[in-house]
């Protein structure tokens, strides 16, 4: 899809469409592991596999982070037809994502047991922890080239194939996870292994395809020589926004602790219902959000200011429209979600009480979440990389200092107590609100009438003819 033209509503939607899609996908396949797990192996797998997600999620979003960022320099090129530039960045990033992720999986395994301690896991779980959490860091680049191919197609505006590929994946995932748990009896490793076997297929898969769909942008020599000027921005865009993700998530870190400690893993249990429940809830509301950022990307690029700011006014609304639409059905449900995750005999009034204390909680601040992820997005689109690893920052100092202070000034005689986990709920609405307010003050400033006009005519290479265009 070439973004820079036509209807922007019909734009957005039909290209934000796989991509919701995808993750619904994606989150789907990951609760039936968990379901998978539940039966094959017991509760205690599952959790087991939670209470290390936010090392996973970590890895991830560092992944997802500096790829989408390496994406928009592709995107840029796509909108301005430059096919040269294009495809160089798209095989410059390959090299850059190979270098990064090969290091910080190396990174992890030295860290890996002060990380672990760090968790304040439950003896329960830290065995089975220990053996999902090294396969999932030995996997690190298969899963950082998965992302880069998945970007840098919707960079070029196809978001469709992405989505069949996390069909495949997601099939692929699943019989090797109920084979390996199931009758081989590897319990978590099996999981991992699951997992590790889909991410190597459906790598072959994007190669193949796009080397057969993409006739112009097949290997080069030239594109494989070092370019340090097009590395310098790929690493510009990139590695802030990576580290922006990765930021968000050490709060986590935090977060994780201290929920930990709460009813005697009761709430560790409660984790499992809520990372689920705020995944699913989450991908309704960021639907035209996630396909915003190749929008602006591709508008910036062929200078088209005004579809932009048309473009982020249109997303808002409709993220509006769908975020009080879900939560006056999801509302309802939250008291039963428990009995799908988890078995019944494993669900206990304090389980229940923890679900329910977040997943309402979690609800009706959700368009914080669209919000920022707008914002994000935007400003990302617009390669101003700095403000999003602000709010990163700031989202972090919220995080943990509401995590760590609030359940506290709840009940100081018992900061442990079920009243004071109300506190710990409210840490990732106030990490939200202040990344809303960082990047929000960034889109007023950089959308208002003549600022970005004037950094594309400063900024870039343009004839007299485009320079009066930009002006009018």
């Amino acid at each position: 899809m070439d973004l820079t033209k036509g209807s922007i509503f019909k734009a957005l939607f039909f290209f934000s469409l796989p991509l919701f899609l995808s993750s619904l996908i994606s989150s789907a396949f990951g609760l039936f592991n968990s379901l998978v797990l539940k039966h094959t192996v017991g509760g205690d797998a599952v959790t087991a596999i939670n209470v290390t997600a936010s090392i996973s999620t970590l890895l991830f979003n560092f992944a997802y982070g500096a790829v989408s960022g390496f994406s928009t320099i592709t995107a840029n090129y796509f909108g301005s037809n430059d096919k040269a530039k294009c495809g160089k960045s798209m095989y410059q990033s390959l090299l850059i994502s190979l270098i990064i992720s090969v290091f910080i999986s190396a990174i992890g395994f030295i860290f890996l047991k002060p990380m672990i301690a760090f968790l304040n896991i439950d003896e329960t779980y830290l065995v089975m922890a220990k053996q999902y959490i090294v396969i999932i860091l030995a996997m690190f680049p298969l899963l950082m080239l998965n992302n880069l191919f998945a970007a840098q197609l919707r960079a070029l505006g196809n978001s469709f194939f992405p989505l069949i590929v996390s069909i495949i994946q997601a099939a692929v995932n699943v019989t090797f996870a109920i084979v390996f748990t199931g009758p081989l009896g590897m319990g978590v490793r099996g999981a991992a292994l699951g997992s590790l076997i889909s991410y190597v297929v459906v790598i072959a898969i994007y190669l193949v395809y796009f080397f057969e769909k993409y006739k112009d942008f097949r290997p080069k020599k030239d594109y494989f020589k070092p370019d340090w000027e097009m590395i310098s921005s790929l690493l510009k865009l990139g590695l802030p926004l990576g580290f922006q993700w990765s930021i968000l998530f050490v709060g986590s870190f935090v977060q994780s602790s201290v929920v930990n400690k709460f009813g005697a893993g009761a709430a560790s249990k409660a984790n499992v219902i809520n990372g689920n429940y705020e995944s699913y809830i989450s991908m309704v509301v960021l639907f035209l959000g996630n396909g915003l950022l190749t929008f602006v990307a591709q508008n910036y690029g062929a200078k088209n200011i005004a579809r932009i700011r048309k473009g982020i006014k249109i997303c808002w609304i409709s993220t509006l429209i769908l975020w009080a639409s879900t939560i006056s059905i999801a509302m309802f449900l939250i008291p039963y979600i428990p009995y799908i995750l988890l078995p019944k005999e494993e669900i206990t009034d304090q389980v229940l009480y923890y679900s329910k204390t977040y997943c309402y909680i979690i609800s009706l601040c959700l368009i914080m979440q669209g919000s920022l992820r707008i914002f994000r997005s935007t400003l990302q689109g617009i390669k101003k990389s700095l403000w999003p690893l602000l709010s990163g920052v700031g989202e972090l100092v919220a995080r943990i200092l509401v995590c760590l202070l609030l359940p506290s000034l709840i009940n100081p005689s018992n900061p442990l107590s079920d009243q004071s986990y109300i506190g710990v709920a409210f840490s990732n609405p106030a990490a939200w609100l202040a990344s809303v307010a960082i990047m929000g003050f960034a889109v007023l400033y950089h959308m208002k009438k003549g600022c970005l006009r004037k950094e594309l005519i400063s900024n870039t290479s343009l004839n007299n003819e485009e320079i009066a265009i930009l002006k009018d």
